[in-house]
C-alpha cells in the first residue's frame, strides 16, 4: 500500500512516530507500506525531511519521491536524502 505525505505533514508533524502508531495499531508489515513525499516537502526543509525519511527507513518502510522535476531540485540534490526505492 503507498499513501502520500503532504510537505507540511514531512515538516511539521512527526510522521515517523504517526505511522509506527498506525503500524502497530493495525498489525500491517511495514515492509508492505511505501511512503510517497514530495519533491516540495524535501526540499522546503531538508533537514527534517532527512530526519524524517531516516526514521521511516529505520521502520522497514519503502520511501518514494513523488512530482520530483516539477520544482526547483535537480538530480544533484537527491544525493542529500536516504534511497528511496
Amino acid at each position: 500500500m503507498w499513501v502520500n505525505i503532504s510537505a507540511q505533514e514531512l515538516c511539521d508533524g512527526d510522521v515517523a512516530d504517526l505511522v509506527r502508531g498506525v503500524l502497530d495499531d493495525s498489525g500491517m508489515s511495514a515492509d508492505r507500506l511505501g511512503i510517497e513525499l514530495t519533491e516540495s516537502g524535501v526540499i522546503r526543509d531538508p533537514e527534517r525531511a532527512t530526519a524524517e525519511m531516516n526514521a521511516l527507513r529505520s521502520l522497514g518502510v519503502s520511501l518514494a519521491l513523488d512530482d520530483f522535476g516539477t520544482g526547483y531540485s535537480s538530480l544533484s540534490h537527491l544525493q542529500r536524502f536516504p534511497s528511496t526505492s
